[in-house]
């Protein structure tokens, strides 16, 4: 079983102590400024919705949601939380084109390794409609590391994060990409994430 096999299969046998874990999870310092940037009732896709803690927040906002996890039992948890038919797909297989106002992928894309994330990445930016708004975050650090769980994490750094969405560069507007660093919210760890919002390129009409 390779790294990121057991990464989902973390979230397959802790389903339920992960949920419980982070359902009362104050996200309200970055979701904030996510949602400045969506129009209202605009389309969010929940990108590794987990317990469905935000889904339902976004819900609760007058947004349209579409949550997915990778992991059937989180998708289970989720559907029942929010009331959302939750749709269990494994992040590199994401289908959907022009789709988005918004992906919120919020502590999951950190999952992939760095190739994977060069695959993946694309598809994100694909999905979000023109002008769309993704927003997703890396534990602060140079090296990435596995834990004492066998989770892969890829981590970054202010500077490093240009590294990462090198892959989609062309597709988004770097100059406006706005990263910014915050501490952990769950249970007291002294922990910092690098948070970063990018933004999908509107085409240029030449009249």
């Amino acid at each position: 079983m390779n790294k990121q096999d057991k990464t989902l299969q973390y979230y397959i046998d802790n389903a339920e102590e992960y949920a419980q874990k982070t359902a009362e999870v104050d996200m309200s310092n970055v979701l904030d400024v996510f949602v400045r940037k969506i129009p209202a009732k605009g389309r969010i896709l929940d990108l590794g919705c987990g317990s469905g803690r935000d889904s339902k927040t976004f819900i609760g906002m007058g947004y349209t949601v579409t949550a997915l996890d990778g992991s059937p039992e989180l998708c289970r948890i989720a559907s029942d939380y929010t009331g959302l038919s939750v749709r269990c797909l494994m992040f590199h297989d994401l289908d959907y084109d022009n789709a988005f106002e918004g992906i919120w992928a919020c502590s999951s894309l950190h999952h992939l390794s760095r190739d994977q994330l060069n695959e993946t990445l694309p598809k994100v930016i694909r999905a979000l409609k023109p002008g769309g708004i993704l927003y997703t975050c890396f534990k602060y650090g140079e090296s990435d590391y596995i834990d004492e769980k066998e989770r892969h994490f890829t981590c970054a750094t202010e500077q490093s994060v240009y590294n990462l969405v090198e892959v989609v560069r062309d597709d988004i507007d770097i100059n406006e990409m706005n990263v910014w660093i915050t501490g952990d919210n769950l249970n007291g760890r002294d922990l910092r994430w690098v948070n970063v919002i990018v933004a999908k390129k509107t085409p240029v009409c030449i009249k």
